[in-house]
């Protein structure tokens, strides 16, 4: 899960139109606005190696990509 803020609600709006239902490392996106109120940080949490490591990957698949 992410969580993203935008400037503007035109701006999320914007953003989950063009990214709702595409796929990212073969998972499909499901984009929608937040209430403000549900606790989203339940789940388990990745370690920071963990966390790192994801980040790493993903630099290298945006280098990728033209």
């Amino acid at each position: 899960m992410a969580k993203i803020k935008f400037g503007s609600s035109v701006e999320a709006e914007e953003c989950i139109k063009l990214m709702e239902g595409r796929f990212f490392d073969g998972v499909r996106l499901e984009c929608a606005f937040w209430d403000g109120k549900e606790d989203l940080s339940k789940g388990p949490r990745a370690s920071r190696e963990e966390d790192e490591k994801r980040l790493d990957e993903f630099g290298q698949w945006l280098e990728t990509r033209e």
